[in-house]
C-alpha cells in the first residue's frame, strides 16, 4: 500500500522522491506520529509536499490510499510494514534504470584534457600584469598577504631579505612589501640599498612588522 501511495503521489503530480521516503520512513521508526493516522497525515505532509499549493494533491492521494482505515490503533507498525526497504529498493532499482537509459541516450563521453581545460579557466586569475613583490619569513602572514593580493596583482613571494634583495633587482616590481626583522638581509637594509641603486631607487616599499 505504501508504494501505492508513493506513485499516488507522483500521479497526482507532486515530485516525491525515495530520499524524502526513506526521511518518512525513519520519521516512522521514531515513533513521530504516535500511531495516529492524523498525525501520520500531518508528518507525511510536512516530508513530502513541498508547497502549499500542492496540499490539494497531496489530500487526494492521501485519500485514495488510507480512505478505508477508519481505525487508528496499530497504525505505525501497519506504515512500517507499508516502508519495507525491498519495495524501495525495487522503486530505486527502477529509478536508476531509468538515469542509466538516459545517459546512454545522451551519449556522454568525458574528455580528461577537457576537463582540465575547464578546470584551469575556472581558476583565478590576477586582473592585471603588475608584480608585487612580498618579502616575509612568516609563512602564515606569506600566505595571508598572497591570498589578498593574488586576485588583483601577480606575486612574488621570498622568506629571505638577501634572495628578496637580488630578485627586487632582476625583476623590478612595482611595489615591494617587505617586514623589517628578516634572514640574510633585513628590511631596512633592502631599502637603503635599493635607494642607493638608480635602477630601483624608484620602486616603492612597504615596511611592515609584527
Amino acid at each position: 500500500m505504501f508504494t501505492k501511495f508513493f506513485h499516488s503521489l507522483r500521479d497526482k503530480g507532486l515530485h516525491v522522491t525515495l530520499g524524502e521516503f526513506l526521511t518518512l520512513q525513519e520519521a516512522l521508526s521514531m515513533d513521530l506520529c504516535h500511531s495516529s493516522l492524523t498525525e501520520f497525515y500531518y508528518l507525511a505532509r510536512m516530508i513530502l509536499v513541498k508547497s502549499e499549493t500542492d496540499y490539494d494533491k497531496y489530500d487526494m492521494a492521501f485519500e485514495e490510499c488510507f480512505k478505508a482505515r477508519e481505525s487508528e490503533k496499530e497504525v505505525t507498525a501497519q506504515m512500517l510494514r507499508w516502508l519495507d526497504k525491498s519495495d524501495l529498493q525495487e522503486l530505486a532499482d527502477e529509478q536508476a534504470k531509468e538515469q542509466l537509459n538516459q545517459l546512454e541516450d545522451l551519449q556522454v563521453h568525458v574528455d580528461k584534457e577537457e576537463i582540465d581545460m575547464m578546470v584551469k579557466e575556472m581558476t583565478p586569475q590576477a586582473i592585471n600584469n603588475v608584480t608585487v613583490m612580498v618579502i616575509e619569513d612568516d609563512p602564515d602572514m606569506m600566505e595571508q598577504i598572497k591570498s589578498e593580493l593574488s586576485t588583483y596583482f601577480r606575486v612574488e613571494a621570498f622568506m629571505n631579505g638577501k634572495t628578496g634583495y637580488e630578485n627586487i633587482r632582476r625583476i623590478k616590481p612595482a611595489l615591494v612589501i617587505s617586514d623589517i626583522m628578516l634572514p640574510g638581509m633585513s628590511g631596512y637594509e633592502i631599502v637603503s640599498n635599493l635607494k642607493a641603486d638608480p635602477e630601483t631607487q624608484d620602486i616603492p616599499v612597504i615596511m611592515r612588522t609584527a
